[in-house]
């Protein structure tokens, strides 16, 4: 094991001080992973050639760090696309291709993974509604981050959701409509180089939970 500490994820101001107790977050680094070299630290990715046992407990590890089994970290096999999952109370663990998730149900963590692409995490604290996409260049230009806010909505998501983007200092809110209103910047949110792993990328997880 190259790293037996607990993960300690950043996490956005902002959308702690929105969220309140209903919802909990994290943006996860390497820090508390066991996967060694070019994957070193918190290797969630199952689609990479890591260790399949220690990906697994790198999943663990995210998964009880929102006090849940491991079988709650839902995820997606994420394919550049602008599609999304909605995720209910009936999940069995299967990962169809898509770049993002939704769920209204409590006890559920949505994760997505990022090497040098964008993972944005959405919440409506009011309704307990939460997302989480996969942005790259194309599904961001195809509508995944819109499509996002649409499949929240169909689950009665009705006031401006938040997203923290893993971005130097920035955390933006959207509105309904699905258009920018501000950028706020915040201390918390800081770009490492726990996303990119030369010549081999490694996946970093981030999560959110409603409770």
């Amino acid at each position: 094991m190259q790293d037996a500490a607990f993960p300690a994820p950043i996490q956005s101001a902002l959308l702690n001080e929105a969220a309140g107790a209903a919802i909990r977050h994290g943006y996860f680094t390497r820090a508390g992973g066991v996967s060694e070299g070019i994957y070193r630290g918190l290797n969630v990715g199952l689609g990479s050639s890591d260790e399949r046992g220690n990906v697994m407990e790198n999943r663990r590890r995210v998964a009880a760090w929102f006090n849940l089994p491991l079988e709650r970290l839902a995820t997606v096999h994420q394919v550049h696309s602008p599609d999304v999952v909605t995720i209910g109370a009936d999940y069995d663990g299967a990962r169809p291709g898509a770049d993002a998730m939704v769920t209204a149900v409590p006890g559920i963590a949505l994760g997505v993974l990022a090497a040098d692409c964008g993972p944005i995490l959405f919440a409506d604290p009011e309704n307990r509604v939460i997302g989480a996409a996969h942005a790259g260049w194309k599904g961001a230009l195809t509508g995944v981050l819109e499509n996002t806010i649409a499949a929240m909505e169909a689950l009665g998501r009705t006031v401006p959701a938040y997203w923290p983007a893993s971005a130097p200092r920035s955390v933006r809110r959207v509105t309904k409509s699905g258009r920018n209103s501000s950028i706020v910047s915040s201390p918390k949110i800081r770009i490492t180089s726990a996303f990119s792993s030369p010549p081999q990328r490694r996946a970093a997880p981030c999560s959110i939970c409603r409770r």
